[in-house]
């Protein structure tokens, strides 16, 4: 994927990997709308990056997601980039008693069907460009998931196949489908979800959107960063005692005080 004058959509990008997303494609000449729920984060961000444009968008919810789609057709007829990069990161413990089920059917909203009904959207138009991409974050997680985030998981396994099957199906177009696998990221989101001794040695969202960047130049199909790599490998090896240890690690460093 060329790397310049695209004219690109990123979920999220008011802070973390979104933001350091939107300021890398700027950089490298590219029109850059960012979209998110907080309009003081947004407008921070535009004040950082007076270029890009910005959008209110909660999505969350259908009507808004809606909204979205036929605001940036109608104000950016050139895009051909959208990255989902938004999401939410909970924990959830399957031995309570009870449940939140309007967070767990949020952060299964936000983090699996808000991304594959933006790029269903967006893609007869996509199909249209000479040149066009969908690029989806996942997560180093679809190769082995941290159990203490359940839904998290599922929805990003969901993106993973998403990713596979859309890339299988639109081989023949101009639309080409990138996912990313992050290993774990210092990024608001997992300040919200964990304690600051929990976070380690996470990368920052700057080098993590440098291999991004990196594997994009190179025409990648997954860009694997950090960690993914091995756990990409060591996952088809031996997947059960690779799981383990995964999670006896997310283990102590979430009880670590």
């Amino acid at each position: 994927m060329k790397c310049k004058d695209n004219t690109i959509l990123i979920t999220g990008g008011s802070a973390g990997i979104g933001l350091a997303l939107a300021k890398a494609f700027v950089e490298a000449q590219n029109q850059v709308i960012i979209c998110g729920r907080n309009e003081e984060k947004l407008a921070a961000a535009q004040a950082d990056l007076p270029d890009i444009a910005t959008k209110r968008c909660d999505l969350a919810q259908k009507s808004e997601r809606s909204e979205l789609v036929t605001w940036v057709l109608a104000h950016y007829p050139a895009i051909n980039v959208i990255i989902n990069n938004a999401g939410i990161f909970e924990e959830t413990d399957l031995l309570s008693d009870s449940f939140d089920f309007d967070l767990i059917d949020q952060q299964l909203t936000v983090d699996l069907n808000a991304p594959i009904e933006l790029a269903l959207r967006f893609l007869p138009h996509l199909r249209q460009q000479t040149q066009a991409a969908i690029i989806n974050i996942s997560s180093a997680l679809v190769y082995s998931p941290d159990a203490g985030t359940p839904f998290y998981g599922v929805a990003k396994a969901g993106i993973h196949a998403f990713s596979q099957t859309a890339r299988y199906q639109l081989k023949d177009t101009h639309v080409k489908i990138v996912e990313v696998l992050p290993p774990r990221v210092d990024t608001p989101g997992l300040n919200n979800a964990l304690d600051a001794d929990q976070i380690g040695d996470a990368m920052t969202p700057e080098e993590t959107v440098e291999e991004i960047m990196k594997g994009l130049s190179e025409g990648k199909d997954e860009i694997r960063i950090g960690q993914a790599k091995w756990l990409y490998i060591a996952s088809r090896i031996a997947p059960a005692f690779v799981n383990k240890k995964v999670n006896e690690q997310i283990n102590k460093a979430r009880n670590a005080q």
